[in-house]
């Protein structure tokens, strides 16, 4: 039986390094996306019976088409650390070193003899700090929770950011949820903010991204738009907010990433 990880307390969690260093870029610039890495089961119906080679080859596939429109920052989740009977691939340092990135921040939001998974944040950028965090368990649902890692950008400015997964199956708990992460937040030292992740939900009244973005005073992109990153259920779940010392260039859809999530890319600009 899995164990559920005590909710409402802060892990610090180490990150690991890879082999690679970060580009040179234009130092104002922040090209960013957020991917349900589905566990590297692909767009197959389920993970338990796939073979460690063949979930390799899916993450060496999502690799390349990153590194053919490369991002400083990548927040997954659904991404495992373990799995027994998948020969314990630890899934985001394996895209890490094979999509380039420097460093890997991973949360265990699940874990258990045989496997763990939460949400990672993967970056090119220094991480100077990292802490994992997990939601209260709703009945029904797995636990779900985020990553905060603290990042240096290329011009030298401390910013936050968060890899994010919502519960799936109800909106009250979603609710509680996104209070809880205010409140995390807003106990931390104040520097810009980037929130980025599968939220379970689209944008509407009074629902979960607009009580996010007034209660932390974010922006995003064209929250109306019908940017679909779901097309399973034709639904838009995956978000990227930001503070207002940020604005966005552009915003668009990775489709050719392999799971029934589009990986949503970004890029902004510091003011």
């Amino acid at each position: 039986m899995p164990k559920w990880p005590q909710s409402g307390e802060a892990k610090r969690i180490s990150p690991l390094s890879t082999s690679h260093n970060f580009c040179d870029q234009r130092k104002d610039i922040l090209r960013l996306s957020t991917f349900n890495l589905a566990h590297g089961r692909g767009r197959s119906m389920s993970h338990f019976t796939m073979r460690r080679k063949n979930i390799e080859a899916n993450l060496i596939s999502t690799a390349k088409q990153i590194q053919r429109s490369p991002v400083d920052l990548l927040a997954l989740q659904e991404s495992e650390a373990e799995m027994t009977w998948h020969k314990n691939l630890h899934q985001s340092q394996f895209l890490a070193e094979h999509a380039g990135f420097s460093h890997v921040a991973q949360g265990e939001h699940v874990y258990g003899k045989r496997y763990s998974y939460g949400t990672a944040v993967l970056s090119k950028l220094k991480i100077v700090h990292s802490e994992s965090h997990v939601f209260p368990r709703s009945k029904l649902t797995f636990p779900k929770g985020f990553v905060s890692a603290e990042v240096i950008s290329h011009c030298q400015k401390h910013f936050r950011v968060i890899s994010l997964h919502l519960d799936f199956l109800h909106e009250k708990t979603r609710q509680r949820q996104i209070q809880m992460l205010c409140h995390y937040i807003q106990k931390q030292k104040a520097m810009p903010l980037i929130i980025m992740g599968d939220f379970n939900c689209q944008y509407r009244k009074n629902g979960v991204l607009e009580k996010l973005a007034l209660e932390l005073d974010l922006q995003l992109w064209n929250p109306l738009e019908k940017i679909i990153s779901f097309p399973k259920l034709g639904l838009r779940l995956d978000w990227i907010l930001i503070s207002k010392e940020m604005r966005f260039n552009s915003y668009e859809l990775w489709d050719d990433l392999v799971s029934d999530h589009l990986a949503v890319r970004a890029e902004l600009e510091f003011l």
